[in-house]
């Protein structure tokens, strides 16, 4: 079923297909995989400690010469293997799409290559998640409805609680796994990335660990607390001090020692607007992504004194009203960009009120 839906996102449906995206790239299959992942690994792991308990197999295995610790990763690393075989056949979507490319051959492999290693990372969190849910109820259904709840607000919530609280420069979404992961997405490996989802993963096996002695109407012994202690040493000292390895073949996401020292000399905040948002084409599209990409490179360096974001001028706006943004922003330096869309009958441009505004670099120092 992963493979089956996976495979409509990325051919068929157009919104998402490789072939109307117009570049041979596997973008599609990494911004859409976490989401069925937040279904198939909960589906997984949903039975792994909530049926042993329910059918008394459980204390089974307590009288084994185990220890809770072994019983949780034994779980655990059976369900981060069938991860890895489920991403396995998707292997093909990237044979297919460097077949297809003009010319031959025309995909960036170590950008997939670090791509793949995000998706891992993400089913392994997920995984331990789920563990974590099956421990906590005998109930499979329960265990699955709260995994994915859990997994959803791990993704995504953390974003929104930024977005709606208005404090995306306090750090609160590195809380949450999309930075990380959108991060790795890219190609480029970060010790902090990876630092998060081990922690992650290693904080729920932890939490799935205490719930058992719960149950069991134990304590956690010294080397449970240990363990917790490691999880958080581990957590903090991954923000602290960083290596970064680009798998991109021309390294396009790789800063030069010079802009690393102006970035770490950076006397205040420097707040950068980008006009880039909205309904974009795929070319357009790819631009965002690429000038997001760059910033969030430097942002790196700069020890949080760089900030961005992409705004649309014209959203939700009258006609008078987008007429006097495009004044002033035009008095600003700022053109729009008429934007070409392939139709049936060939290239058509979207009507005024439709352009869509980009800069890629304007820095405001505040």
């Amino acid at each position: 079923m992963f493979l089956l839906v996976l495979g409509l996102f990325l051919w068929v449906f157009p919104d998402s297909s490789i072939l109307d995206y117009g570049y041979a790239g596997l973008d599609s299959l990494f911004s859409t995989a976490p989401y069925l992942f937040m279904f198939l690994v909960p589906a997984i792991t949903m039975r792994s400690l909530a049926e042993e308990r329910k059918e008394g197999t459980f204390e089974l295995l307590l009288t084994r010469p185990l220890t809770y610790l072994q019983i949780v990763l034994g779980k655990y690393f059976a369900a981060v293997l069938i991860v890895l075989f489920a991403l396995l056949p998707t292997l093909i979507y990237y044979f297919s799409v460097h077949t297809l490319g003009s010319p031959q051959g025309n995909i960036d492999t170590g950008a997939v290559i670090g791509s793949y290693i995000g998706l891992f990372l993400l089913g392994s969190a997920f995984a331990a998640i789920g563990l974590f849910t099956s421990a906590v109820t005998k109930n499979q259904i329960i265990a699955f409805t709260i995994a994915v709840f859990i997994c959803f607000f791990f993704y995504s919530g953390f974003d929104s609680l930024s977005t709606l609280l208005s404090l995306q420069s306090s750090g609160i979404q590195r809380l949450g796994i999309t930075e990380h992961y959108q991060s790795i997405s890219r190609g480029v490996v970060d010790t902090r990335d990876l630092g998060y989802f081990i922690a992650l993963a290693a904080l729920f096996i932890w939490l799935t660990i205490l719930a058992l002695l719960t149950q069991q109407q134990k304590r956690a012994d010294k080397k449970t607390m240990i363990g917790l202690a490691i999880i958080v040493v581990l957590a903090v000292v991954s923000n602290f001090g960083f290596a970064r390895f680009d798998f991109t073949a021309e390294g396009r996401y790789t800063v030069s020692p010079a802009s690393r020292t102006v970035l770490n000399d950076l006397p205040a905040t420097v707040k950068v607007t980008v006009y880039l948002q909205g309904d974009l084409t795929g070319g357009m599209k790819r631009l965002q992504r690429a000038t997001g990409d760059m910033l969030a490179d430097l942002q790196a360096y700069s020890h949080g004194k760089l900030q961005f974001e992409f705004i649309d001028p014209l959203k939700g706006q009258s006609t008078e009203q987008q007429n006097q943004a495009i004044a002033d922003l035009q008095s600003r330096g700022i053109e729009p960009l008429a934007l070409s869309v392939k139709t049936d009958d060939g290239m058509t441009q979207k009507p005024f009120s439709q352009w869509q505004w980009y800069l890629p670099m304007v820095k405001i120092f505040r």
